[in-house]
């Protein structure tokens, strides 16, 4: 950001419960843990982000990001809450139990998606996941983006593609 190479960007972390992460993150393991997460997520952390931070309310100058799991839970909440995201950024995405469907007809409401996953490092059913995931989206015309490059199931790959993400989503 202060090279000017992503536009300036507030990021607003949730931390999860660690003895319940994939009953709060993939829909269908515990929906009801699902479910009041993502409400929290969608309601007050985007409320007190607005309230708080500043931020510009409008789904297009707002996005949900996560990996693995969180990604999984990045996608669930571009599906289910398109009122509050114009941007899901999804990094190695853990095969989520249910999948979501598309609704019908699709809203040009929805949220425009970027996805990517690494090509080493036991990436490699977190990439046929986030892949099929892209064909998917591009199947039913949902405005989107696949990264496959070098990287591993890691931070280091993750921290790496979040400029080109960032930029796809901000940048005027």
């Amino acid at each position: 950001m202060q090279a000017g190479l992503v536009p300036a960007t507030v990021l607003v972390g949730v931390h999860n419960s660690p003895d319940a992460r994939a009953e709060e993150y993939l829909p269908g393991v515990s929906q009801q843990q699902f479910d009041a997460h993502a409400d929290f997520f969608a309601n007050n952390v985007i409320d007190w982000a607005r309230r708080e931070l500043g931020v510009p309310a409008g789904t297009r100058s707002t996005a949900v990001f996560g990996v693995s799991n969180g990604g999984a839970f990045a996608v669930a909440m571009g599906f289910l809450r398109p009122d509050k995201f114009g941007h899901v950024i999804a990094f190695s995405v853990a095969k989520s139990p249910r999948r979501l469907a598309l609704p019908s007809p699709r809203p040009e409401s929805f949220p425009r998606f970027y996805l990517a996953a690494g090509t080493t490092g036991g990436e490699n059913s977190f990439r046929r996941h986030t892949a099929a995931l892209a064909k998917y989206l591009v199947r039913h015309k949902v405005e989107s983006v696949f990264s496959a490059r070098d990287g591993g199931h890691d931070f280091e790959f993750w921290q790496s593609e979040l400029p080109a993400a960032f930029n796809w989503a901000f940048a005027p």
